[in-house]
């Protein structure tokens, strides 16, 4: 008898689309929500005011920050793939994975020091903003996001990094 599962790659754009459809029925649900629970805190200045503002909403900025990022990732995935990313020469940075980085000027100036879970879009996205004010970028791996995190507040008290702002925790 034929096997008659799916490609890897078929099975995966399944699953993605998939996911994709849950996760739009998921966040319209909740941002419908978020807007009963915004209307609610502000029913007088609704009825007082003709105009409005949403940026006191926690959920509603913090779901505009995920679109954008979303949005980030995906424009700096194309990058890579017109850039050959196919071919992975040894110093390439890993896709994925828990990442504390750090951004130098070619002088060896600290400027920046970040994580990532998505690293190679990460610094595409710095390229981008940054343009050639950083020229070399390392990092390292961590098994979990909390040592990450942790790496992260420890490197910016200790090593001062140029345009970092001081992590408050």
């Amino acid at each position: 008898m034929a096997d008659e599962t799916l490609p890897d790659s078929a099975l995966e754009n399944d699953i993605r689309a998939k996911l994709r459809s849950r996760l739009q029925e998921d966040v319209g649900r909740l941002l419908d929500l978020a807007a009963e629970a915004w209307v609610c805190d502000n029913v007088e200045i609704l009825a007082a005011q003709h105009h409005y503002s949403t940026s006191q909403n926690e959920f509603l900025w913090d779901a505009e920050s995920a679109f954008f990022t979303a949005a980030e990732n995906a424009r700096a995935d194309a990058e890579l793939a017109s850039q050959g990313a196919d071919e992975e020469p040894d110093d390439r940075p890993p896709k994925d994975g828990f990442h504390l980085y750090r951004l130098w000027t070619a002088e060896h100036r600290l400027l920046y020091v970040g994580v990532s879970i998505r690293l190679r879009n990460r610094l595409a996205v710095h390229r981008r903003r940054l343009g050639d004010l950083w020229e070399v970028a390392t990092w390292e791996e961590f098994d979990t996001a909390a040592a990450m995190l942790a790496a992260e507040v420890e490197a910016i008290a200790t090593e001062n990094p140029a345009l970092n702002k001081q992590l408050v925790r």
